[in-house]
């Protein structure tokens, strides 16, 4: 349940970041954010892509808030990763 859950905050972020409000989207992905590295599955990973794409549109250059926001997903997604190098099966 947490998958539909993450991905329904990650639509409204999406919304958010359409309407020209990082801060909003921000605050939709805040609790997203606190989810454990094992359940940062690959569809909420690419989910976050598309924020972090909207966000580097021109309309948000020199923004901050968008900046930050890009990063902390950045931050996020690495977690995934981590994990799943983790806990790849070893190939003799």
């Amino acid at each position: 349940m947490y998958g539909t859950w993450a991905q329904v905050r990650i639509a409204a972020a999406l919304a958010q970041v359409m309407l020209g409000e990082p801060e909003g989207a921000a605050r939709e992905l805040s609790p997203v954010f606190d989810l454990g590295n094992e359940y940062r599955v690959v569809t909420i990973i690419g989910r976050m892509t598309e924020v972090v794409q909207r966000l580097g549109h021109s309309r948000f250059k020199g923004d901050p808030r968008a900046v930050a926001l890009q990063e902390e997903i950045r931050a996020f997604q690495v977690g995934f990763l981590e994990h799943k190098a983790l806990t790849a099966p070893e190939v003799p």
